[in-house]
């Protein structure tokens, strides 16, 4: 299961709500955490929220 959380915000954003993803056809790509060097299984609508590299070299110290 997916769960999003959108937040209210004072600008134009997506629709505030908490959305639950729990299709068996969802997309789905496995990223590693460089924090806590574990792999994390995240899905389409989250992927836009994150700071994602493709490299480690591409990561900023400090972004969680």
């Amino acid at each position: 299961m997916e769960i999003c959380l959108v937040k209210k915000t004072p600008v134009a954003n997506q629709y505030s709500g908490l959305t639950l993803f729990t299709g068996v056809a969802r997309m789905m790509r496995p990223v590693k955490n460089l924090t806590y060097d574990t792999v994390e299984m995240i899905g389409t609508f989250e992927q836009s929220y994150m700071d994602i590299c493709i490299i480690a070299e591409e990561a900023h110290k400090g972004v969680i």
